[in-house]
C-alpha cells in the first residue's frame, strides 16, 4: 500500500445492524468522506437530512466551474445514494428528474467500506454540472 493513499475506515463488523442510529451514520459517513475526497474538492453536510454535498473547489481550465457529488443516506439507514453524472441544461423534461446515482446497501458496507466505494465513484463517474440554465 503506498504510504500517501489515504487509510480506509474499517468496513462495519459482519452480522451487525449498518448503523444502530442516526449519529452512527453521521460519524461513519463524516470519517469516509474525509477519507474519501480528493484534493480540490470540499464537504459540507446539509442538515436536518442525512445528506452531504461534495463541491470542488479547483475546477480544471476548460471545464463547468459548477460541479458535486451528493451523497443521501435514507432515513431507514439501508441506503446510501451518491449522485453523478446530472446537469440541468436545457429545457426541464423527465430526463432531469431522473437522476443518474449508485446506490449502496448499508450492509454491504460490512464488505466494501464506503471510502472505498467513493472513491470508485469520484474516479470513474463524472459529477454532477449545475447552472446551465
Amino acid at each position: 500500500m503506498d504510504p500517501a493513499e489515504p487509510v480506509s475506515p474499517r468496513p462495519l463488523p459482519k452480522n451487525t445492524a449498518p448503523f444502530q442510529d442516526r449519529n452512527e451514520a453521521v460519524n461513519y459517513l463524516t470519517e469516509a468522506l474525509r477519507s474519501a475526497v480528493p484534493v480540490g474538492w470540499k464537504v459540507q453536510r446539509h442538515q436536518p437530512e442525512l445528506s452531504w454535498c461534495v463541491e470542488r473547489t479547483a475546477v480544471p481550465a476548460g471545464e463547468w466551474p459548477c460541479q458535486d457529488y451528493w451523497v443521501r443516506v435514507t432515513e431507514d439507514l439501508q441506503w446510501i445514494i451518491v449522485t453523478h453524472g446530472n446537469k440541468d441544461c436545457g429545457v426541464f423534461t423527465l430526463q432531469h428528474e431522473l437522476s443518474n446515482a449508485v446506490v449502496i446497501r448499508s450492509r454491504s458496507l460490512c464488505q466494501f467500506p464506503l471510502a472505498d466505494c467513493l472513491r470508485f465513484v469520484f474516479q470513474h463517474r463524472r459529477p454532477n454540472e449545475w447552472g446551465y440554465t
